[in-house]
């Protein structure tokens, strides 16, 4: 049996965690320990029009903005580019005010909230924003979903002879998670 060796190049990077807004940032800090002055809390994804900006849950906010920035950074089209989407769990948040309101006033639940509960929110965001038809994959496999993802885009890459751009994102669980499992930022890298 022959094995082949997966290998690629990263032609862009794209980063974003409250405190660090930029790959640039991001090495800043790991080069001099200084952080940017007054960094905004949340990223803005200038693809979306203002209200969508808006109402985007903080998630989709990020996956859209890292994503952008890696494709930037690689002078790339991003409605060319088959892309991977990748998280642990998507917005646990969402997720918990769901459950909290079935729970308590079921005819209360808000339709907008509903529909950015689904794992493939960002990905969809993404598709309507660049009006990308390339292929999309969508995976989720706990602490594994880095992984997961990475090797769907490698394989992609290796099948197709194209770039891919995987995105990787995650929130901040909110209780009784966090005291489970304290991941404490959203935050998201993009390749």
């Amino acid at each position: 049996m022959s094995t082949q060796v997966l290998s690629a190049g990263i032609a862009g990077i794209g980063f974003w965690t409250r405190g660090l807004p930029s790959w640039e940032a991001a090495c800043a800090y790991l080069a001099d320990g200084q952080l940017p002055e007054a960094p905004a809390n949340r990223p803005s994804p200038q693809l979306l029009a203002a209200n969508e900006r808006r109402r985007a849950p903080e998630t989709v906010a990020v996956a859209l903005e890292v994503a952008l920035a890696a494709c930037t950074a690689a002078g790339r089209d991003p409605a060319t580019l088959a892309s991977v989407f990748t998280s642990t769990h998507g917005d646990l948040s969402i997720t918990d005010y769901m459950c909290e309101t079935l729970a308590s006033a079921p005819l209360t639940l808000s339709p907008t909230r509903f529909h950015n509960s689904v794992h493939n929110a960002a990905a969809g965001y993404w598709g309507i924003a660049t009006r990308c038809m390339a292929p999309c994959q969508v995976v989720g496999a706990f602490d594994a979903s880095w992984g997961a993802g990475l090797l769907d885009a490698m394989a992609q890459v290796v099948c197709t002879g194209e770039s891919v751009l995987l995105v990787a994102y995650d929130s901040e669980y909110p209780q009784p998670l966090f005291a489970k499992r304290d991941t404490p930022a959203c935050a998201g890298v993009a390749l």
